[in-house]
């Protein structure tokens, strides 16, 4: 399963031509060390490493920081009293620190200085040479490292070949478990690298690539993999990715389904719908997004702004619906071709479905010069503001279908139909619409429990 993985990215990696920028960075440092490194270079990593977050990239920043701290506060030897060692931290920048800081570091400080000899004498570098895996599990263990991967990326730092890639592990462990929650194992991530590189120069060397791969620290690619979720669009991984099975491509397609199994569609905004068309291929890309948010006013023009098959494809199966939507409304049915002639005739034809319908629907009915119905569409389900009720929603339709005028038509689930203050500057505001594009707003009608309220008959169309 890690091989496919590997595999996958490889495959991307040459393919897109990123493996002479990648294998730049991830290969500075890959030599095997022969000669144990220098106690001060190992003081100076593990001061960085036991150091609070806050902290550390100060001394990352300003390596001569760090240099000074070595040499003017850490020069002691592991016979130094607690006493001593505590009134050392207690001064200098350590006086920065919380006390729970203060504590973790004198602990950490003490167990470094109790095993300060297995550095001078060579006895832990042998190990890291001949039993990496095991000795760096234990140096870890015994410097009193809680979090395994600050100790890994210590002993890195120390110039040996030891994994330590976080971000690397946790976008395996998204892509086999599905999981982003739970942190990645430090030895399991190890026991992956072994089994697919030959040598632990070759597993370091692909720690490292993967590193620059899926740590958002790096500018190594335009946009980190696993960084967010709109980076899922075009990664190579996500066919088999378990993430993306289990959290992105399950839409919110059950409760739109029962909707439709018990006969209660008309209830299912557009959009939901749309997005239930599309299917495994919806990943909220803006593009996608765009469109589904404009329909029905697309066309093939769209091809030359999608960047990826994804989003071809919900551009392709999107026509497809509007296709057959519009041969539909060509088709004869009893609605089409209809003429109203006042609001009681609409609110005949709508109070059977809204007058008892517990969320607010809104309508947008299109009427061509003669007044006949050319098409009747759902524009929001809720609480209907402004913001919902949107113009490019309202007179998309129409507008392509060279309408004449509208009917707006909406219901009140409290059963009173006398508009409110929302419904008035909504009326307005479509009105104005209205007349800049040319097609009239004939009248809004609200349909309540027992009746229905007419702009038209109370007077109330704005001038």
């Amino acid at each position: 399963m890690f091989s496919t993985f590997i595999n996958t990215l490889n495959t991307w990696i040459d393919e897109h031509n990123k493996r002479p920028a990648l294998d730049t960075f991830s290969c500075a440092a890959c030599e095997l060390v022969e000669t144990p490194p220098d106690l001060l270079q190992i003081k100076r990593a593990f001061l960085t490493a036991i150091i609070p977050d806050a902290f550390q990239n100060l001394f990352r920043e300003h390596p001569n920081y760090l240099k000074h701290l070595v040499d003017t506060q850490f020069q002691f030897t592991a016979y130094i009293t607690d006493s001593a060692l505590k009134s050392r931290i207690e001064t200098g920048i350590f006086t920065m620190f919380s006390e729970a800081e203060r504590q973790l570091f004198f602990r950490q400080l003490k167990a470094f200085l109790n095993h300060q000899n297995n550095w001078s004498d060579g006895s832990w570098h042998t190990g890291l040479l001949n039993d990496p895996k095991s000795t760096a599990l234990s140096i870890i263990q015994t410097l009193g490292f809680e979090d395994l991967w600050s100790g890994a990326e210590f002993l890195a730092n120390c110039g040996y070949l030891v994994p330590f890639s976080k971000a690397s592990a946790g976008g395996w462990h998204k892509w086999s478990i599905g999981d982003n929650n739970i942190t990645p194992g430090f030895s399991s991530w190890w026991d992956c690298l072994a089994s697919t590189a030959e040598g632990k120069v070759a597993a370091f060397k692909l720690d490292r690539l993967l590193d620059c791969i899926f740590n958002p620290n790096f500018t190594v690619l335009s946009q980190p993999f696993c960084f967010n979720r709109n980076s899922c669009i075009e990664c190579p991984l996500q066919p088999d990715c378990s993430f993306y099975q289990k959290h992105l491509r399950e839409n919110e397609t059950p409760e739109t389904q029962n909707l439709i199994k018990t006969g209660d569609s008309k209830h299912i905004p557009t959009i939901e719908l749309l997005k239930l068309v599309v299917d495994k291929d919806w990943f909220a890309s803006d593009l996608q997004t765009t469109l589904v948010e404009n329909f029905p006013d697309i066309s093939h023009h769209h091809y030359s702004e999608t960047v990826s098959p994804y989003e071809e494809q919900v551009l392709s199966k999107l026509l497809a619906v509007k296709e057959l939507s519009e041969r539909t409304q060509e088709s004869e049915s009893p609605l089409l071709k209809k003429t109203f002639t006042n609001a009681r005739e609409i609110y005949n034809h709508f109070k059977k479905d809204l007058r008892k319908d517990a969320q607010e629907s809104f309508y947008a009915v299109t009427l061509d010069n003669k007044h006949r119905i050319i098409s009747k569409r759902l524009i929001t389900l809720g609480t209907l503001n402004q913001s919902l009720v949107h113009p490019r929603e309202v007179f998309a339709t129409a507008i392509q279908l060279r309408a004449a005028a509208i009917i707006l038509v909406h219901n009140h689930p409290s059963g009173d139909p006398t508009p409110s203050n929302q419904d008035l500057a909504i009326t307005q505001r479509l009105q104005d619409v209205g007349k800049l594009v040319g097609i009239k707003v004939l009248d809004h009608i609200i349909i309540g429990l027992e009746g229905f309220f007419s702009f038209v008959d109370e007077n109330m169309m704005f001038s």
